[in-house]
This record gives structure tokens, C-alpha cells and sequence, in this order.
């Protein structure tokens, strides 16, 4: 794995060997939480958010308090995954 990789899933906060399943098995369906994560270290927009984790069969819902902080995280343009939970932690419980 290159540079690139290792330094997207630090900043995921995934291990290698999960990002590696992710990557190479195409019958792994990774967490809402994952693909959250994953969303943050590619610093994606609220929209490229809500493609990515369609494809992944989740979505983002403004009736779930959880759901919310990350929407208003990223909009705001908070990607650290480690911010963004401290957040959840403190509003969404």
C-alpha cells in the first residue's frame, strides 16, 4: 500500500486489514459508522457524503440525532473522525 493509502485509512481510523477487506472483497458491506469515517478522511461534500453512503446502502436522516452532527460536521467542514465523534458523543446521546 502506498502513502496515500496508509495516510486515508489513519485518517479513517479503520486498521489496514479492515480497509483491506473493504477494498478487495466486494461482498463486504462495511458499517454505517465505517462508511462515515471513510467519508470524512476523503473530506467529502454533504452530497458526495450522501452518494457514498447510498452505494453503501445506508443514508443520512435528519430524524436520527447521531445522523445530524455528522451532517453539520461536514458542512462546516469538520473531517477529523475524532472531533466528529467527541461531537456525537456529546449531542446525539
Amino acid at each position: 500500500m502506498n502513502h496515500k493509502t496508509v495516510k486515508f485509512y489513519t485518517a479513517a481510523k479503520i486498521d489496514r486489514r479492515l480497509y483491506s477487506k473493504i477494498i478487495s472483497d466486494v461482498n463486504y458491506h462495511p458499517s454505517k459508522e465505517t462508511a462515515l469515517q471513510m467519508a470524512l478522511a476523503a473530506k467529502l461534500s454533504l452530497d458526495e457524503t450522501i452518494t457514498f453512503l447510498q452505494s453503501a446502502g445506508y443514508y443520512l436522516s435528519t430524524a436520527i440525532k447521531e445522523d445530524i452532527v455528522y451532517m453539520e460536521c461536514i458542512k462546516l467542514e469538520i473531517y477529523s473522525v475524532d472531533i466528529v465523534k467527541r461531537l456525537v458523543e456529546k449531542h446525539a446521546k
